[in-house]
């Protein structure tokens, strides 16, 4: 009898392969429950919670983003709509790469008069935003089991403390946001092929607008090796797809002078600004540094790892969420800092708003890891623990949201309103007779270049249907 046990043969490697590839599969990229309920119910509750976040986001903006264009807003993107069709501008670099988000939404907004360029602009950045809200809500369902965490991470993406300054509601800095819904885009496997089809096109209009989306590049491989049928390979196509189009755009172009940052100085930024920030936010985390210094660093640390130690420690989809966030946390960074992306002579504050745009990403991608270890707390600490982190992120919000008003305030009061600015330019057209008048906006010093025959043409519009 053992002689005829020792004889039967063992499974081929080959019939082991697929195994572990599908029990890789399970665990990186687990299949997402099919909505529960009614259609028609997920469907008005999709839409209420759209309109709901728009109307937060704006108010979250106040008076400053929607009377206002931001940066690149006005002086690249919309500039370059109004001076010609919209595929002679939509691959056109800037700053070494192709926007194409930010491209598309300017030649949309040119479309209409001037003077609603700066509230047009901050209300289609919002509803990207909340876009993006909806579909990491949706998205993280295969890896997150709770619905009440699914909500928390989304809702960042609106309320993110990080993001409630220089991010907030302009087209410059959306590539954050896309960035981080291609990362879900990308573990995220969908029971619908419409819904594998809305992958693929985050995934493709996140690389045409962020080349930092090339850090996901070993997710998407394992992706495409664990993939069995045609639309697990959607993804992965369109992400190839839109990093070779961003790359060969960006081999076209120069890229203009730039820093980077010594080792130190990104270490004790990325403490600062992302283990701190992350969870205490701009004011906060100014108050925290001044009276504690690193030992406020090494407090939120420890709460940090001691929530995705949960997770760590539970075998599954929860594990892998929180080492691949983790990773790209830590790569996303570093690769920022390093490329180098700031401005030459930039000297920067360890605790402030200043350079606040770089935290956006890791701070997002850093709360998915904390997602995926509160998914995993079971029973009472859950609860505890759940409900400890709702309330320290919601006491941030209610701090930095008047706070960041009062900067705004303080810093750039002293220039008009975009409406007021169109109305002040076009006399000065009349005057002086000049073809371009240069528009002030925000952040003070930078300038939007406008043909006068638009602004004259947008100016007799408003006034004959006013």
């Amino acid at each position: 009898m053992q002689g005829l046990v020792s004889q039967v043969p063992s499974p081929p490697s080959g019939a082991r392969s697929p195994r572990r590839r599908e029990a890789l599969a399970a665990s990186l990229f687990p299949p997402a429950p099919a909505a529960r309920g009614a259609r028609s119910v997920a469907v008005v509750g999709y839409l209420a919670a759209a309109v709901v976040g728009f109307f937060v986001d704006l108010r979250w903006a106040g008076a400053q983003r929607t009377g206002w264009l931001w940066a690149e807003d006005g002086a690249v993107f919309l500039r370059d709509a109004l001076r010609g069709p919209i595929w002679h501008t939509l691959a056109h670099p800037y700053a070494g790469y192709m926007h194409l988000v930010p491209r598309l939404v300017a030649a949309t907004v040119s479309a209409f008069p001037v003077q609603q360029a700066a509230r047009l602009t901050a209300a289609a950045a919002a509803l990207l935003r909340v876009g993006v809200a909806l579909f990491v809500f949706r998205a993280s369902s295969g890896h997150l089991r709770s619905p009440i965490v699914r909500f928390f991470l989304a809702a960042l993406v609106v309320v993110l403390p990080a993001a409630g300054f220089e991010a907030l509601d302009n087209l410059a800095n959306i590539h954050w946001f896309l960035t981080f819904a291609a990362f879900w885009a990308i573990l995220w496997q969908p029971a619908r092929w419409w819904e594998s089809a809305l992958a693929g096109v985050v995934v493709l209009t996140a690389a045409l607008t962020n080349p930092l989306s090339a850090v996901f590049l070993p997710l998407v491989v394992l992706r495409a090796f664990t993939g069995r049928g045609w639309r697990d390979q959607v993804v992965p196509g369109c992400y190839l797809i839109g990093v070779v189009g961003q790359l060969l755009v960006a081999a076209t172009t120069h890229r203009p002078a730039h820093q980077s940052f010594g080792v130190l100085d990104g270490l004790e930024f990325f403490a600062n600004r992302v283990i701190l920030g992350t969870l205490a936010g701009y004011r906060a985390t100014v108050w925290a540094w001044q009276i504690a210094g690193w030992g406020a660093v090494g407090v939120a640390g420890v709460v940090v790892i001691g929530i995705v130690l949960a997770a760590l420690r539970t075998p599954g989809p929860r594990r892998w969420l929180a080492v691949s966030a983790l990773a790209a946390t830590v790569v996303a960074f570093a690769v920022m800092f390093a490329e180098p992306a700031v401005t030459p002579g930039t000297r920067f504050q360890l605790a402030g708003l200043q350079l606040s745009r770089y935290q956006v990403l890791p701070s997002l991608l850093l709360f998915s890891a904390i997602a995926a270890g509160l998914d995993a707390l079971r029973r009472w600490s859950a609860v505890g623990v759940r409900a400890g982190l709702f309330v320290l992120v919601a006491v941030t919000v209610l701090l930095d949201l008047p706070a960041t008003h009062r900067v705004w305030v303080a810093r750039e009061g002293r220039i008009l309103p975009w409406r007021s600015e169109v109305v002040v330019a076009g006399v000065q057209c009349q005057v002086r007779g000049a073809t371009t008048a240069y528009l002030n906006e925000l952040p003070a010093g930078w300038h939007v270049p406008v043909p006068c025959g638009v602004l004259e043409a947008s100016l007799r519009e408003s006034k004959s249907g006013g």
